[in-house]
This record gives structure tokens, C-alpha cells and sequence, in this order.
């Protein structure tokens, strides 16, 4: 999909937070290669259609898991913080 944003929703116990990891990993520019985690797997022969995006790009991680305020503003507040905290 070519979305803007896109949303992973899965049942609790389902590999989103290992999914994540892994795009942020294969996408994070870090300063440091991502290949060798990567080496052995079939997006290695993917081409460089898809290889040519592998430590290109700034990605920001949010876990909404702890905001657990009872209002919107609450909770905004609360993330908004954590990001100021970063």
C-alpha cells in the first residue's frame, strides 16, 4: 500500500513488535549497516529495487503501550513528553 501513514494491527501475541523491529532495522539510517542482520535472508535477493532502501531513512519508533491516561489531553501530554525526553 502507498499510503502516508500505514497502521499494523494484530492480535496481542502476533509478532507486531518483532515486525517493527525488524523494518526499523532494515530501514534506520544508524550510521552502521544493516546488511549482516540481514545476510542469509530472501530480501538479500530481492534486487536493488528494495535493496537500494536498506539504511536510507530516519524512523521514529512510538509505543502508545503505557498511555494509558483517561482523556485525549492526558495522553497528549504524556507523549508529548516522551518526546521531549528523547
Amino acid at each position: 500500500m502507498k499510503g502516508e501513514v500505514n497502521l499494523f494491527t494484530r492480535p496481542r501475541r502476533f509478532g507486531k513488535t518483532l515486525n517493527m523491529s525488524m523494518l526499523q532495522n532494515f530501514f534506520e539510517n544508524s550510521g552502521q549497516s544493516p546488511a549482516p542482520l540481514f545476510q542469509g535472508l530472501k530480501i538479500m535477493e530481492a534486487g536493488p529495487r528494495y535493496l537500494s532502501h536498506m539504511g536510507k531513512y530516519p524512523v521514529i519508533s512510538i509505543c502508545l503501550k503505557s498511555l494509558k491516561q483517561s482523556t485525549y489531553k492526558s495522553a497528549f501530554y504524556c507523549l508529548k513528553g516522551d518526546f521531549e525526553n528523547q
